[in-house]
């Protein structure tokens, strides 16, 4: 079996760490591989939250998810080598 870590958190709350994935979706994300925390709002530290993540399609347990070197949020706002 498949552990996803534990049922959600706390049922009466939609978004449990306001991160813009309900509870339920962030289990699914879990079930197919994709680690986002129930706890935390930003599952990789790279400074997007994993909704926004979810919505631009970068993988929210990864904090480059192409590999590059940048990170997800670097990439977002516009990196400028300098």
């Amino acid at each position: 079996s498949f552990d996803l870590g534990g049922n959600d958190p706390d049922d009466h709350k939609w978004d449990t760490d306001g991160d813009g994935l309900s509870d339920a979706r962030e289990l699914q994300l879990r079930y197919q591989g994709i680690n986002t925390f129930l706890g935390n709002p930003d599952s990789d530290g790279d400074g997007l939250n994993d909704g926004e993540e979810v919505r631009l399609g970068t993988n929210p347990s990864q904090y480059d998810s192409d590999g590059d070197g940048l990170s997800d949020k670097d990439e977002v706002d516009g990196w400028d080598p300098g």
